[in-house]
């Protein structure tokens, strides 16, 4: 909903790693929401797949990021659930920015 308010255009939900693999090889989106853990399954391999597509990819969890996500990981941005929309809509918008390539140093 937060999103929506934003004028920004979802793709999904995905409730499943394979579903969630269905979106991002059907389509390219300009940035990816991950939650990391879906029922019971890691996202990481989505993940990776976006990342390799030079997607943008944010991380939302209910875990401590240090503590779940693997090495090779780490450095994406994450938001720990529960989260203040503002918290998240500067995440995004950053992301958005690093999609159109007007920052430096983006993962």
């Amino acid at each position: 909903m937060i999103l929506i308010h934003h004028g920004i255009d979802i793709v999904g939900p995905a409730s499943t790693v394979d579903e969630a693999m269905a979106l991002a090889q059907t389509g390219r989106p300009e940035i990816a929401i991950l939650d990391v853990n879906l029922h019971g399954e890691m996202i990481f391999p989505v993940a990776d797949f976006l990342i390799g597509r030079g997607v943008p990819v944010i991380l939302t969890t209910g875990y401590s990021a240090k503590d779940i996500l693997p090495q090779h990981l780490l450095d994406l941005p994450s938001i720990r659930k529960p989260y203040e929309p503002a918290e998240l809509m500067e995440l995004v918008e950053r992301a958005f920015a690093c999609a159109d390539g007007e920052l430096a140093g983006c993962p």
